[in-house]
């Protein structure tokens, strides 16, 4: 099975643009028609957070005519750029099956478990879980051990990234010792950093998703955000009884994808 995350999209009401000059909501519905091209077939696709850039219910109502482009199942978290309430209403509930007071929610109708948690906390920029929520998550793993992925908006570790460390999951670590305890937790994947990161902890696969929007520029030393404008990219994850989880940091091209040919890369006559 194939899981397509997506993540901080960051999209506008459909008369602006982010930061006055960022078309994100066209990288978006370049993102869904590309995805909507690939020749797998896609079991659903996760959206990590940051949907809209500014919580208002028109950057929502955008939102849900991108989110109807696709022809598969679409499962979305809230972060920091959220509106829970106006997240838990697009499309009626669509997109989500939680019934909690935070967006927390199980998908089992896949080969591996996918558990999606709602790092988010009003007003602030910070993740941080609820004790309720750790031990929601540590039912779910208890309940069997089929293999299970997290996902969450906020990175429950430390990149190194002196701009985004401070806002990370602020008890992230509570939550890595609680799960510790179950092999079949495959990996915990986030959104938040608007770069692909990629770590382990004691076995554990954890990592985050770059941005459709915009990516950040990694900073060792400095706590100012910068970013730049590149082609998206998402996680693709790709999992197989016999092989495991496998994830791989796909660009979204501008283009359509040309096939490789060594005839006409190498013709045998002439040189090139």
């Amino acid at each position: 099975m194939f899981i397509a995350q997506i993540s901080d999209l960051h999209v506008v009401s459909d008369t602006h643009r982010m930061y006055d000059f960022l078309d994100v909501n066209s990288q978006t519905a370049k993102a869904f028609a590309y995805l909507k091209s690939l020749p797998i077939d896609l079991s659903c696709i996760v959206i990590s957070g940051d949907t809209v850039n500014c919580g208002t219910q028109a950057s929502y109502h955008m939102l849900e005519r991108l989110l109807d482009e696709s022809r598969c199942p679409i499962f979305t978290i809230p972060g920091n750029h959220d509106d829970r309430d106006f997240l838990r209403t697009v499309a009626s509930g669509k997109y989500h099956r939680s019934k909690r007071d935070k967006l927390d929610y199980i998908v089992d109708d896949f080969d591996i478990k996918l558990i999606f948690i709602d790092s988010s906390v009003k007003g602030v920029p910070h993740g941080y879980l609820d004790k309720d929520q750790v031990e929601f998550i540590c039912d779910s793993l208890r309940h069997s051990d089929k293999p299970a992925m997290i996902f969450m908006h906020h990175p429950p570790f430390l990149t190194g990234d002196t701009h985004m460390d401070p806002i990370y999951c602020l008890n992230g670590e509570e939550l890595l010792n609680a799960v510790s305890q179950f092999s079949h937790l495959k990996a915990i994947s986030c959104g938040h950093v608007h770069r692909a990161i990629f770590k382990n902890h004691n076995g554990l696969s954890l990592m985050t998703a770059p941005s459709i929007a915009t990516t950040f520029l990694t900073d060792f030393f400095s706590s100012e955000g910068r970013f730049f404008e590149t082609d998206s990219s998402y996680l693709l994850h790709r999992f197989k009884q016999n092989e495991g989880l496998t994830s791989f940091c796909e660009t979204i091209p501008q283009t359509l994808p040309i096939s490789i040919q060594k005839v006409i890369s190498c013709p045998k006559t002439g040189e090139v």
